[in-house]
């Protein structure tokens, strides 16, 4: 058995089952433009492309004048990759309630596809 992680695990009556990992999202904070574009978050998408191109043509705009402007841009953009790893995860649930999914269990798995399985293999309760 591996690193096993904790998730919740949602049901749509038309798109099934998702499961979205508690905590640090690692692809929202490496990938965050891209991931926010996959997973459907169009706003988030929309705010991380304006950030990074404010601080981009902050950081340029400054590269003569300031000697440390490149560090400066350089943590602020690690800056917005931590925020959007840290609440990438909830923005997902956040979204997948608006578009009707409904929270169905909280398992420990060591995959999304290992939750979704266990949480849909336990019988129903009532």
């Amino acid at each position: 058995m591996g690193f096993e992680r904790t998730f919740d695990v949602y049901r749509h009556p038309i798109k099934g089952y998702q499961a979205v990992k508690r905590g640090f999202s690692w692809p929202a904070f490496f990938y965050s433009f891209i991931w926010s574009l996959f997973k459907g978050l169009w706003a988030i998408a929309f705010m991380i492309f304006l950030a990074v191109v404010a601080l981009d043509v902050v950081g340029h705009s400054l590269a003569g004048a300031v000697p440390v402007a490149g560090l400066v841009t350089w943590l602020a953009q690690m800056g917005v990759a931590i925020f959007v790893g840290r609440n990438g995860n909830g923005w997902r649930r956040e979204d997948m309630l608006g578009k009707g999914f409904v929270p169905v269990g909280t398992v420990q798995a060591g995959s999304p596809a290992k939750a979704v399985s266990q949480v849909a293999a336990a019988p129903p309760e009532g």
